[in-house]
């Protein structure tokens, strides 16, 4: 039998453990930017041309990679069946996350199976159904698996704000509770700045008056290159940096629907959106209940070396392979 069950929990998962791997990365530098760590086509850059940023990124594992572990190592055991057995299908907008699901790191041991068996992208699904010729409007509508999703009792999907996540805004909202005494969001107010285009963003919190806590939003690669070269050349300011490697972020993914033209592209992504936004009920990580239930009754806590094995990952610098013009005979 199918299950569906949406990420945005796991956004939850990560948008948690970020924090944590934020704390972790004070022993590297004291001036430390932490940089987001769930796209993998930036990783995929960073590990091949980048090395040096690797001690920067944040060691929580992707939403993906999370939903992969939940799946074959706690939905498995409820449902008393073998994560063997169970074929994880994922379906993001993104046809890099391809390439995160195959990397070696995300084997079950346990198990001996990949967390993620396929990926799936929306271009992709939609051909799926033209060559199968469904007529979708015609099938009998099913009913949401209760076991784990973000639907709440009036059938409204909730979650973050945002795209590509909302990492940036719950990491500056964690720090406003910290440091800042915000005991509620509704007291939180966060202020964004273009910096070079709309997808270079600069964003603090208005409580924060000398702008300690400086982070930033860096979409496209033109813009990762330029964080790049700050941290090389020691003057990255922001203390966290949201990186996608899509222009506009998740919403504009390589495995979306791509516009018609190049000047209808910037509506297409307006309106793609707009409508991942319409009637969704805007909550954080930190007043979702079921993330805390999988805390207790899967790992056993939030701070413990279980959570770090399972939710966490290293990345790993890839050395070029030497092409045979270069090798001297």
């Amino acid at each position: 039998k199918s299950k569906i069950s949406n990420n945005d929990d796991n956004n939850n998962n990560n948008n948690n453990n970020i924090i944590k791997s934020r704390k972790n990365k004070r022993n590297i530098d004291k001036n430390f930017p932490v940089l987001c760590s769930v796209c993998p086509g930036w990783i995929c850059y960073a590990e091949k041309t980048q090395g040096f940023t690797l001690p920067y990124i944040s060691s929580a594992k992707s939403p993906q990679q999370i939903m992969g572990t939940l799946i074959k190592n706690y939905f498995s055991k409820k449902m008393n069946i073998s994560g063997n057995d169970i074929y994880h299908v994922s379906i993001m907008p993104c046809f890099d996350k391809k390439l995160e699901a195959s990397r070696e790191d995300f084997v079950n041991e346990e198990f001996d199976c990949r967390e993620v068996d396929t990926v799936l992208t929306p271009i992709e699904i939609i051909e799926m159904i033209k060559q199968l010729d469904i007529d979708l409007p015609s099938l009998e509508e099913s009913e949401i698996d209760s076991l784990y999703t973000n639907i709440d009792e009036d059938g409204n999907f909730y979650g973050m704000n945002g795209g590509s996540g909302g990492y940036c805004e719950f990491v500056l909202r964690s720090i406003a509770k910290k440091y800042f005494n915000k005991s509620d969001h509704s007291e939180i107010v966060i202020k964004e700045k273009k910096r070079r285009n709309l997808d270079f963003m600069e964003v603090w919190l208005e409580c924060d008056e000398n702008k300690e806590f400086l982070f930033a939003k860096a979409y496209g690669f033109r813009n990762i290159q330029t964080i790049v070269r700050m941290i090389k050349n020691n003057k990255c300011k922001y203390k966290f940096i949201e990186i996608m490697a899509c222009p506009s972020g998740c919403i504009n993914g390589g495995g979306q629907i791509k516009a018609k033209s190049n000047s209808e592209a910037k509506q297409l992504v307006k309106k793609v959106n707009d409508i991942y936004h319409q009637d969704v009920v805007v909550t954080y990580p930190d007043k979702n209940n079921l993330v805390y239930e999988l805390y207790n009754d899967w790992l056993n806590g939030q701070n413990n070396d279980l959570t770090k094995s399972l939710l966490h990952t290293s990345y790993h610098e890839v050395e070029p392979l030497q092409s045979q013009l270069s090798i001297q005979w």
